[in-house]
């Protein structure tokens, strides 16, 4: 196993691949960024935010290892969240219920179903535990928080990418994704396939019509 190096810059190689040797362990690919203030603008970072998202991602993606570090300078001390911690989950969502529950007295043992849907379109999960101390609408509301968080965040991306590129057409003539954009964005919708209208419709409804 060896470790590599390359820097991207607007998705264009900025360097080329080099070879650092071996690889200390086998924890996979780190990823570094700072976000481009000429695309993102001002961008600012909750770490309550990342932390809840990290948490999630690590029992939706079960056997994943995500080790959270963070400058206490940036910590409140009433969102409870330490400067370091690992969360995995190998067993999944019926993990991050135990893991939830700590050493809270339950009623019964905690336990997991799953389902497949037809046609292998993806499978249901469920983890349930009665536990009298704990509100029962605790885990809900954290799922509901970072599905919420999520979808604030990829909203206001577009927003902003947006209006970006309504202001700088220019620069995005050599882009691969012009094609889509032109579509998007300045083109009559009325020469456009019928099936792209049906497929674009309600994103253009959102974003494009007044």
């Amino acid at each position: 196993m060896g470790r590599w190096r390359q820097s991207f810059e607007r998705g264009h190689a900025a360097s080329k691949l080099k070879d650092l040797g071996p690889a200390p362990n086998r924890r996979g690919t780190i990823v570094s960024f700072k976000p481009d203030e000429k695309i993102f603008g001002s961008a600012h970072f909750s770490p309550r935010t990342l932390y809840r998202m990290a948490r999630s991602k690590a029992y939706l993606f079960r056997g994943v290892e995500i080790r959270w570090r963070c400058d206490p300078s940036l910590l409140k001390p009433e969102w409870e969240i330490p400067p370091e911690d690992m969360f995995k989950f190998p067993g999944g969502l019926l993990d991050f219920l135990r893991s939830s529950l700590g050493s809270a007295r339950t009623v019964a043992r905690p336990f997991f179903g799953q389902i497949q849907n037809r046609g292998d379109k993806g499978t249901v999960e469920w983890a349930v535990a009665w536990a009298p101390e704990i509100d029962p609408f605790v885990l809900l509301k954290e799922i509901i928080a970072n599905l919420n968080a999520a979808s604030a965040n990829a909203i206001a991306l577009i927003e902003s990418a947006i209006s970006l590129m309504s202001q700088r057409r220019d620069e995005l003539q050599k882009s691969p994704a012009l094609h889509a954009l032109q579509l998007g964005i300045w083109s009559d919708k009325a020469k456009i396939p019928p099936e792209e209208v049906r497929r674009l419709g309600p994103l253009w409804l959102k974003y494009f019509e007044t």
